[in-house]
């Protein structure tokens, strides 16, 4: 008959405005929302492998640089604090704070660098964000076509 119809090769026919129509309309909906959720977490899945594999040198440098900051601070205190008072003949504290603040300021340039490239590692997150919202933005105008009734339609 013409008002039975098969969408999609699912399923038997049906007639449009019945309840068994609406419900395999809804299930089929709810097929789409579902392949939809796992593509949509294969590919965060390939983001993560992604920034993973990007951080992992910029990580190992920031660690690096900041082990090297907590661990100078002292080191640099006992050791080249008391060559540098004899050297420069100024207070044993004097030159240890002098000594101290010079192996910080390179820790934490080493430590810098590393945070600056550490943050441009998780840029491949943008395209999961991106299509995460193109898929949103399906769903609403979906939503939004299946809400109006099907006789009247908006100009």
């Amino acid at each position: 008959m013409v008002d039975e119809a098969s969408v999609n090769g699912r399923g038997t026919a049906r007639v449009p405005g019945s309840s068994s129509a609406e419900f395999e309309g809804v299930a089929e909906f709810v097929d789409d929302l579902a392949s939809l959720a796992e593509l949509q977490a294969k590919l965060a899945a390939l983001d993560f492998r992604d920034a993973a594999r990007k951080s992992a040198v910029p990580s190992v440098l920031t660690a690096a640089g900041l082990t090297v900051v907590v661990a100078s601070i002292p080191v640099a205190l006992l050791g080249a604090g008391w060559l540098l008072a004899t050297a420069l003949m100024i207070h044993q504290g004097w030159a240890m704070v002098l000594t101290a603040g010079v192996a910080a300021a390179v820790g934490g340039a080493v430590a810098v660098v590393g945070g600056m490239r550490l943050s441009h590692s998780f840029d491949s997150f943008r395209r999961s964000r991106q299509q995460l919202w193109v898929n949103l933005a399906w769903i609403r105008a979906v939503l939004v076509q299946s809400a109006r009734p099907h006789g009247r339609r908006r100009c």
